[in-house]
Order: structure tokens, then C-alpha cells, then sequence
């Protein structure tokens, strides 16, 4: 937690940017065809 607490702003917005980008490529319909596509196998 402290890490992130004295995280400079360039590296929060790095890191936010690159869990973001992974948000936006899996989102829930991603999920749920992943899911299926694993219960029909």
C-alpha cells in the first residue's frame, strides 16, 4: 500500500492505463464466452 501511496504520478498513470487496457480486452462478454466456450468442451 505504501508503494502505491508514494507512487509518482508518471508510473500511476502507467500502471493505471495498462489495468485499464486489460479491462477494455476482457470485459464481461469476453468472460462469459471464454466460460461457455470451456462447459461445452
Amino acid at each position: 500500500m505504501m508503494q502505491a501511496i508514494n507512487m509518482n504520478l508518471a508510473e500511476r498513470r502507467h500502471r493505471h492505463s495498462a489495468l485499464l487496457e486489460g479491462i477494455m480486452e476482457h470485459d464481461v462478454n469476453w468472460w462469459s464466452s471464454a466460460y461457455l466456450s470451456v462447459l461445452g468442451k
